[in-house]
């Protein structure tokens, strides 16, 4: 018997198409209702990364969150975080 398994929602993944590469590591951040906290961990994972000379994403995977977490990870792209959400 094989685990039943949900289908991916990659509607909403969110990344900024201008980032030059590939990234080389990937720092998956599990959330749900942590709208408060991305805009605390994100910027000091992506620096942290940047700083060890790593093309890095962050990938925020968020089991439907009804806080605004999308809408914190939108604007987190628009200031240049590397970040993907999927939900």
């Amino acid at each position: 018997m094989q685990p039943a398994t949900a289908p991916r929602d990659e509607t909403n993944v969110t990344r900024d198409p201008s980032t030059p590469s590939e990234p080389t590591v990937s720092v998956v951040v599990p959330t749900y209702c942590e709208a408060e906290n991305l805009p605390l961990i994100v910027p000091r994972v992506a620096k942290a990364l940047e700083e060890a000379g790593l093309e890095c994403e962050i990938v925020v995977v968020d089991d439907n969150s009804p806080d605004a977490t999308r809408e914190v990870c939108a604007e987190l792209v628009e200031q240049g975080m590397p970040l993907r959400l999927l939900v």
